[in-house]
């Protein structure tokens, strides 16, 4: 018997702007525990995520980017490798406080000449 959780998060990008909706359930099995849960996290002055799953974990998991971003404003000349890395230790934070198993990440850089992906 699986514990059948659906949440949803929807994305539009245009060119001046991006438009983020999330639903707003807290579901535990067939129980709807609230329907008014925050799930569209403010990061920084122009930048928000959305996020799905437990929301203790997803909570923890905001603050944690929330405090990075800070960290990055204060620290952001590094190199594509350097970035790389910060970038692989953020996904181990997520495999470790993340309830939910994701085992696969892709990364892709976008800088002035185009786009790669990253092993």
């Amino acid at each position: 018997m699986s514990n059948l959780n659906l949440q949803c998060l929807l994305g539009i990008q245009c060119n001046d702007f991006v438009m983020i909706a999330a639903d707003q359930s807290n579901a535990h099995s067939i129980m709807l525990m609230k329907d008014d849960e925050e799930k569209i996290y403010k990061i920084s002055e122009k930048l928000v995520m959305g996020v799905n799953g437990d929301s203790g974990d997803t909570n923890q998991f905001a603050e944690y980017i929330a405090k990075n971003i800070q960290l990055y404003k204060m620290r952001n000349d590094a190199t594509e490798e350097e970035a790389y890395e910060i970038l692989k230790k953020c996904v181990t934070e997520v495999h470790k406080r993340l309830f939910v198993s994701l085992p696969n990440f892709q990364v892709t850089v976008v800088n002035r000449d185009g786009i790669k992906a990253m092993p």
